[in-house]
């Protein structure tokens, strides 16, 4: 399918793809970069303050064992790195790298032991950025600090997952962390040259469209450089499968969830990269919805809904901020 932009020339933002209405992360990361940069997931072995009793036990009600990472803790990080950067090579013929630290929380430590870990995984010359995934409430000042020391040599990606703005929802859910606990965490990068990314899931237990819409506004008035928005589903052998079964509660259908990321992307800054627009299920660990499998059917449909509407992300930004 073909995305005409030449249907709106004074309008969508020329730093755009020319098949996407909105910033897509794969566009930023080449003209960033000059050529196509592939990711490289590690599994540093952390946990979670909400698993570990230190705030809660259990962890948030959707993760699965791997704290949706790919449970690859069973060689070091630098193999890992080494391992994944190969695979990258053979099959993509990928020249640049990124190093993402995806499962758990991946500030969760002591700072000696982070930057330990962090060198571990800069181990090889086409890594140009290393993103590292964690809760707002788990960073600070001085692992701020120690971070920065790697931005002159790379693009370092603060990613904090948010999920919702409302503590009643982040609490229901067993995150047990709070928006201004966000906020606040936001605030501090700010003053290092990162890069920041937040995580949003729509169709949270008993969250309304205007409640995710609320979200999305109060994510976009901050200007962060990059979002992620998932779809919410369930997978076997998680408390929230236990949930559904026993208090139930209604799943955003495919449909419905299309208008929501359109809606979304009507009212984030055109400057804000989009990283992902669906979640990433696997069919035999996945419960709930089926439709959720349909990884490139969601996207296809959101791009149909843009062009259908003739609309782009931010077209309604300024209304929002204002």
């Amino acid at each position: 399918m073909s995305i005409l932009k030449d249907s709106l020339p004074a309008l969508v933002p020329q730093h755009f793809s020319d098949k996407k209405r909105y910033y897509d992360f794969s566009t930023y990361l080449k003209r960033r970069f000059g050529c196509k940069v592939y990711k490289v997931v590690i599994d540093a072995g952390f946990t979670c303050p909400n698993r570990d009793g230190f705030v809660a036990k259990g962890g948030c009600i959707y993760c699965n064992a791997n704290g949706s990472g790919s449970g690859k803790r069973k060689t070091s990080v630098r193999e890992q790195v080494l391992q994944g950067i190969d695979f990258v090579k053979k099959r993509y013929k990928a020249k640049k790298i990124m190093v993402y630290f995806q499962a758990f929380t991946n500030t969760y430590a002591p700072v000696d032991e982070l930057e330990k870990i962090y060198k571990e995984a800069l181990c090889h010359p086409d890594i140009v950025s290393i993103a590292i995934g964690t809760r707002p409430d788990c960073i600070d000042r001085t692992k701020l600090e120690m971070i920065n020391q790697f931005v002159s040599d790379y693009e370092v990606w603060m990613e904090y997952g948010l999920e919702s703005s409302h503590d009643r929802t982040l609490t229901l859910i067993n995150r047990m962390d709070t928006l201004a606990q966000f906020e606040k965490a936001v605030k501090l990068t700010r003053d290092y040259d990162m890069k920041i990314c937040t995580h949003l899931i729509m169709g949270l237990p008993y969250e309304t469209y205007a409640d995710m819409m609320l979200t999305v506004d109060r994510v976009a008035r901050l200007d962060l450089n990059g979002i992620k928005i998932h779809n919410l589903y369930i997978e076997n052998n998680t408390s929230l499968k236990k949930f559904y079964d026993d208090y139930g509660f209604e799943l955003l259908s495919k449909e419905a969830y299309v208008n929501i990321v359109c809606d979304s992307l009507e009212k984030l800054s055109d400057q804000m990269v989009i990283e992902r627009l669906n979640g990433d299920p696997v069919k035999q660990h996945t419960y709930l919805p089926d439709w959720s499998l349909d990884k490139q059917g969601i996207l296809m449909d959101i791009d149909k809904e843009l062009e259908r509407r003739n609309t782009f992300q931010g077209q309604k930004y300024k209304a929002t901020n204002t």
